[in-house]
This record gives structure tokens, C-alpha cells and sequence, in this order.
């Protein structure tokens, strides 16, 4: 089990770099870099949703989402309006110019998946698919320790012993 777990740790690394490296030289995700693609494919999934819900459903921060979300607006993928319910909170929608563009990189990558697993059996990419479903899972449920093993403590909250200030990137919601 131990040698299992270490060659999957060196696997993980390795497949982390060449993924990185990837996305550097690529021209096909310069209109949509990976944080976009994960919110259209989030948006394209489960429709119109607000900062907080797909901050929730991808395991971030509600201001790291408008950060990307404002990205994806400038390039006219995505569009905010006022939450029907409460004005205070913005619904976002991904833009038919966005689906294209996630679309077109899905395309892009699947063909790449087809090239770099030619010689795999249908089972074996099928097995390989779920396990790595299964993989993102656990990693999505498991919370995080420290180099020693111990539970890491959650990063402090804004207003409890450090003063943090943040400037919205989005321009404030017109009046009602």
C-alpha cells in the first residue's frame, strides 16, 4: 500500500506540472482560462446560479468567484442581473458566446484525451474515467491536513484580529 501511495503522489505531481505546462503553451484557452471553463461548465450543468451557490459548488470564495465571473463578463461569456428574491445578491448566466467557447475548448481537450489514450482499451479508459471521478470525490470531502498530519485550522475571518479590505471588481448594482 505504501509504494501504491507513492508512486500515486509522484503520478499526481507529474500530471500536475504537465497539465501546467500545457495550459501555457496553448493558444485555445487564452479566451477562457481554466477558473472560466469550470464556471461555464458549472453554469452550462446547472443553470443560472448566484456567487455564493457556485462558490459553494466548486469549493471557493465567494470573492475569488466574482473575480472570475468580472473576467468572464468583460469577454462577454458570462452576465449578472439582480437576484429576483434578493436584490442585494446577483444571478449569473452563462452567454451563448461563452457556451461556444467552453464547447470549443471541450472539443480541443477530448480530442487531446482521444490522442494521449489511442492504445487504451475502451474498459481501461472507462475504469481509468471513474476512478478518477471517484478520485475528485475524496478530494472534494476530505478535509485538508498539514505536512505532519494534523487537521489545518481555517484561514481567519475577515473582522476577527486583522482588518481586511477588498474593493469589489464589479461596479455597484444600480437602485432600484
Amino acid at each position: 500500500m505504501d509504494e501504491a501511495l507513492a508512486r500515486l503522489e509522484t503520478e499526481m505531481v507529474v500530471l500536475a506540472r504537465r497539465i501546467e505546462n500545457a495550459a501555457r503553451r496553448s493558444v485555445t484557452f487564452r479566451q477562457m482560462d481554466r477558473a472560466a471553463y469550470l464556471l461555464a461548465r458549472t453554469l452550462d450543468r446547472d443553470g443560472p446560479a448566484s456567487v455564493n451557490e457556485l462558490a459553494r459548488a466548486l469549493g471557493l470564495d465567494g470573492s475569488t468567484v466574482t473575480r472570475q465571473v468580472a473576467a468572464m463578463e468583460v469577454r462577454g461569456q458570462a452576465t449578472r442581473k439582480a437576484h429576483p428574491d434578493d436584490g442585494r445578491a446577483w444571478v449569473i448566466s452563462l452567454t451563448q458566446a461563452g457556451r461556444d467557447e467552453m464547447d470549443a475548448i471541450s472539443a480541443v481537450r477530448r480530442q487531446r484525451f482521444g490522442e494521449y489514450t489511442a492504445d487504451w482499451a475502451p474498459a481501461d479508459l472507462e475504469q481509468f474515467s471513474r476512478l478518477l471521478q471517484r478520485f475528485n470525490t475524496s478530494l472534494a470531502t476530505v478535509k485538508p491536513t498539514t505536512a505532519t498530519g494534523a487537521a489545518e485550522s481555517p484561514p481567519p475571518r475577515p473582522g476577527r484580529g486583522r482588518v481586511e479590505h477588498r474593493q469589489s471588481v464589479l461596479p455597484p448594482r444600480r437602485a432600484r
